[in-house]
């Protein structure tokens, strides 16, 4: 598990982002949280988490997020239920829920 320094450390997944939404909007999948992600699998936040990129999710603790891909590096691409907003966040902030 990594710790919080090295949150910042991950690789630029704002490609990955932008390429995932773009495959599932036309099925709507990629709205907001009144929208539940087909396949995605549900996580509760550990950790408050700030976004040190325009590509990453804001976390507060005990936030809903639906997870639609992990990446290799240890980050995760979802949707806060809390806040409608899609993006990356560090996976060792969430479990499984």
């Amino acid at each position: 598990m990594r710790n919080a320094t090295n949150a910042s450390s991950k690789s630029d997944h704002g490609l990955d982002v932008q390429a995932w939404q773009l495959k599932h909007s036309a099925n709507r999948i990629a709205g907001g949280a009144d929208v539940v992600p087909q396949n995605a699998e549900t996580y509760r936040a550990l950790y408050p988490y700030e976004p040190q990129n325009a590509d990453e999710l804001q976390l507060m603790e005990n936030d809903i997020v639906f997870v639609v891909e992990k990446c290799d590096d240890g980050w995760y691409i979802g949707t806060s239920l809390r806040s409608g907003q899609f993006g990356t966040f560090p996976g060792n902030y969430v479990q499984r829920h």
